[in-house]
């Protein structure tokens, strides 16, 4: 049970950075349309995205352990996706408040 846990963790880890290498290469090609964007509101942007990102890997694991039949695993990546769920929504929540304040 501990390898099968490791292997999952391991995929996991991996996948998260294929993303965040991915969605650095987005973000370097800059914003759309000629989009000027402030220092705060690329932060609290980046900060949604990984957020984004830890949901999808987070899920993608947690899909492996329900199919591979790991309970134990399946309660605390649930867990762990709910802690990520929340944390989005507050990032999500300050961007729309920047946004509302500064017009960005």
């Amino acid at each position: 049970m501990h390898t099968e846990r490791r292997q999952i963790e391991q995929s996991l880890r991996k996948r998260l950075e294929n993303s965040h290498a991915a969605y650095r290469r987005v973000w370097e090609a800059g914003p759309s349309r000629g989009a000027v964007m402030c220092p705060q509101q690329q932060r609290l942007i980046d900060e949604v995205q990984r957020h984004l990102l830890r949901i999808a890997e987070l899920s993608r694991a947690t899909a492996e352990a329900v199919a591979h039949r790991n309970e134990n695993l399946v309660r605390e990546l649930d867990k762990q996706v709910e802690l990520a769920m929340g944390e989005k929504e507050r990032a999500l929540g300050a961007l729309r408040q920047h946004r509302d304040d500064h017009g960005c």
